[in-house]
Order: C-alpha cells, then structure tokens, then sequence
C-alpha cells in the first residue's frame, strides 16, 4: 500500500474481531514507531504491549472512573468498550530525561503514535487512538509496574467495521 492510500485509508476503529492480532506484526508497528522523527533524536516514547487480562483490567479502571464520575465521561467508557474488543493495546509512556521539554516530547511522541496508525492500516489492522485514559493514567502506570507518566494508547485490532471518512 502506497502511504497516500494509507493516509486516505486510516479510520478510527472502534468494533474489532474476535481474532488475535499475530506477535510480528505487532513488532512491525513497534519497529516503524521507533524510526518516527523525535527531537534531537531523544526518542521519549516507551511502549507496552497489553493482552488479555491486563488489557482488561485497564478498561474496567476507565469504567469504575466513569461510574464513579459519570459527567463528561461517556467518552471514557465508550473508549473502555473499544478496548474491551481490540486484543492489543500499546500504552505509550514518555521517558522524561530532565533534559528535554515536555512539548517537544509530546510532539515527537505524536509522531511515533501516527507511524503506528498508518503501518497498521497497510497491514490490514484497525486501530483507535486514545487519549480518554487521562483521568486513570496513574492507575494504569502502577497497573503495569510503570514509573512513567502515560501519554496516550493505541487499541489495535482486525477491524469489523468500516466508518466513512
């Protein structure tokens, strides 16, 4: 796929099949977000892989959040469902060096997230880029022994829907 097609191609996706996502290409995406531009080449991003239980739990601290603080959350537990069916999500942490601004970090992690969304859409995956954690992303860190602050999460799947542009 040409990335022209890629770029015109990519959707938010937000119903996954019940299909397991292979371990390579899940490397493929990992490889094309470490080649992503960062500034001064710091590449600040730090990724984990959640499956399975993991995954799960990480959707049920959004939902109990979302109970608990059901104003201008629905957001939150729609993203929660979404994770719920997509069997990887990539937790995208930033490595702050002290060295660094945090925008240009920001920016270079942005970055890294879009190489991911347009190689999973060459490969035929779905994927949703979320920032609806916000509110439970110190729960999450300490979920997956983390001492990094989280960023953002990509929910990658095999897409069962096709939304319009």
């Amino acid at each position: 796929m040409e990335l022209q097609k890629a770029i015109e191609d990519r959707r938010s996706i937000r119903k996954f099949k019940n299909i397991d996502v292979d371990n390579e290409l899940i490397i493929k995406l990992l490889e094309v977000a470490r080649i992503a531009p960062s500034a001064k080449n710091l590449q600040p991003w730090r990724f984990y892989i959640a499956k399975g239980d993991i995954k799960n739990k990480i959707a049920q601290l959004m939902k109990d959040y979302h109970k608990n603080n059901p104003i201008n959350t629905a957001g939150m537990l729609s993203t929660a469902n979404a994770i719920e069916e997509a069997p990887v999500l990539i937790l995208v942490f930033r490595k702050g060096d002290g060295i660094s601004l945090e925008r240009n970090d920001i920016l270079s992690i942005g970055a890294s997230i879009e190489h991911i969304l347009l190689k999973a859409t060459e490969l035929g995956l779905g994927s949703l880029w979320i920032c609806a954690m916000y509110k439970v992303r110190n729960e999450i860190a300490r979920l997956v022994g983390s001492d990094l602050e989280l960023y953002s999460a990509i929910a990658i799947g095999h897409p069962d829907e096709s939304p319009t542009p």
